[in-house]
């Protein structure tokens, strides 16, 4: 399982990249997404995330996804890893999940 990081008190922000078994971008104009934060070991979602809510944009033609979490809602964040999946719905239906990856809560040493 790949794992991202992000400190507890900062804005988290990261770009994921839809593209085919070629490298070319998967256009994903008309689709919608969400992402839930679980912890690692149960079913319990501690955070949800979507294009409806406004933390995950999506980049249409270009095949990509931008989260954005502001630092506020990170720090009742307890430290450790947690497990997510982006979870993509096309226009015509179809709905296809992420690979299941980490997402690792370090200490922020400036506060």
């Amino acid at each position: 399982m790949q794992t991202i990081s992000v400190k507890r008190g900062d804005t988290w922000t990261v770009n994921f990249a839809y593209t085919d078994s070629e490298g070319a971008p998967i256009n994903l104009l008309g689709a919608s997404c969400k992402m839930d934060l679980r912890g690692l070991y149960d079913e319990t979602v501690l955070m949800s995330l979507s294009d409806v809510s406004g933390e995950l944009t999506i980049n249409g033609a270009i095949g990509e996804i931008d989260l954005l979490v502001p630092y506020a809602d990170m720090e009742p964040l307890g430290l450790g890893t947690y497990r997510a999946d982006m979870e993509v719905t096309y226009p015509n239906g179809v709905r296809s999940s992420s690979e299941t990856f980490g997402v690792d809560i370090v200490e922020d040493i400036t506060v």
